[in-house]
């Protein structure tokens, strides 16, 4: 009986084995990076990266209990997949654009839309031949020689009867990433950007140059089915009563035996009572295993200093390819005299600079990841998985020159007439 119940249980153990979900073992293998980088991606990549020259069994970190901490291993499904054990398996890439000084990329080409106009100023009886030339210059000029945004100055404050006007500049960034492996398993598990700024310049207020807006603000977050769990469970009662009761009673017949005797004769009563109960109840009771995760995380940090975005991949959602983000900056601005009563308002930064640190997660599986019993199909979050950290960081980048004019303004005389009592 006892042999009995330990196959039983055994048997239990390897279906239940064969069906379960999330048993996959993943392990981290992370980026290298200078030590000026890991001190100011600290707060946000910091747990992706180790300083340059780590071996790598350092830079292996276990996700899971039971994952696999062999540099062996690593390098040698490496080598066998890509022909290199130092492979790199994504090219990250990011473009800045001034959108104040670029123009604007439109769906359509402009000429088409001109060679209508032009064609109607040229057959236009009533026009001379110089100002056909002059009007078809002029709606060129108007159509094609303009940026993608006009500059923004705004009236910030007033300083000894100067208006101060800041500058709040338009810059787009577009995030590239590309997936070198052919592999369909194979998918990017994280992808993050990171703008920071090298401004440390300050007003006569002590505003510095600052992330103040961006665009897209829509969270992003996804939800999933990790799979359906059924439970099923069956109760059975049974009962049974008796209760038996036996009366005798003795008597003595004369009835003559062959050889001139008597015979007894014994009679005997008997009660027997009984009860039989039986209850059966089953039940099935189905859950989807549903979850959720921010597939997208956008933000400014560090009072400013900092643009921050982040994408999370699942088994049904994945991410890679181009994001574009537009940013907008707030420069402040000092009071320069020119020629009395005017004056303006010069940026305290001429030229932003920024350091954009591009990183990405690459999820190679090594081992696949089956469920079922009798038909084993895959199943994602069994997967056996390195995680490769692959980081690419981008110095002193030109974020924004300040390539026209200073906003102009005359000091008045205060009259008489602007004075009132408060």
């Amino acid at each position: 009986m006892m042999v009995r119940l330990i196959t039983l249980g055994c048997l239990l153990a390897l279906v239940a084995s064969c069906t379960a979900v999330g048993t996959g073992d993943h392990t981290l293998v992370r980026g290298e990076a200078e030590k000026h980088d890991l001190n100011q991606l600290n707060t946000v990549f910091g747990h992706l990266l180790v300083e340059s020259g780590s071996s790598l069994q350092e830079r292996m970190v276990p996700l899971t209990p039971s994952a696999s901490l062999d540099d062996k291993t690593y390098s040698t499904y490496m080598a066998t997949k890509f022909g290199n054990p130092d492979f790199v398996a994504a090219t990250l890439n990011a473009t800045v654009r001034n959108r104040n000084t670029v123009p604007p990329f439109l769906p359509i080409d402009l000429s088409e839309l001109l060679t209508g106009k032009i064609a109607n100023i040229s057959l236009d009886g009533n026009i001379s031949n110089e100002d056909k030339i002059a009007r078809q210059n002029f709606l060129e000029a108007r159509l094609l020689n303009v940026p993608d945004l006009k500059r923004t100055t705004t009236l910030h404050h007033r300083q000894a009867g100067r208006k101060v006007y800041y500058y709040y500049p338009r810059i787009s960034i577009e995030f590239s990433s590309s997936l070198l492996t052919v592999s369909a398993p194979d998918r990017f598990s994280f992808l993050g950007l990171a703008i920071k700024l090298k401004s440390a310049k300050k007003a006569d207020n002590g505003d510095v140059v600052r992330f103040i807006d961006f665009a897209p603000k829509a969270p992003d977050i996804a939800e999933y089915t990790r799979g359906k769990i059924t439970q099923q469970n069956q109760v059975t009662a049974k009962a049974t009563a008796g209760l038996s009761r036996s009366l005798g009673e003795e008597k003595v017949a004369p009835i003559p035996d062959v050889d001139g005797g008597t015979t007894k004769e014994t009679l005997s009563r008997g009660i027997n009572l009984g009860a039989d109960l039986a209850f059966t109840r089953s039940e099935t009771y189905v859950n989807e295993l549903k979850d959720a995760i921010e597939a997208r995380t956008l933000g400014i940090m560090q009072e400013g200093n900092l643009f921050l975005a982040e994408f999370r991949s699942t088994k049904n959602k994945r991410i890679g390819g181009t994001y574009t983000f537009d940013l907008m900056l707030q420069v402040p601005s000092f009071i320069q005299d020119e020629t009395d009563p005017y004056y303006s308002s010069k940026p305290i930064e001429t030229e932003i600079v920024g350091d954009i640190y591009l990183i990405a997660v690459v999820r190679h599986v090594y081992d696949r990841g089956f469920t079922g019993v009798q038909t084993r199909v895959p199943e994602p979050e069994n997967d056996d998985t390195f995680q490769q950290v692959v980081y690419r960081p981008l110095h002193n980048i030109d974020l924004w020159r300040h390539s026209d004019s200073d906003w102009i303004g005359e000091l008045l005389p205060i009259r008489w007439t602007d004075l009132r009592v408060i």
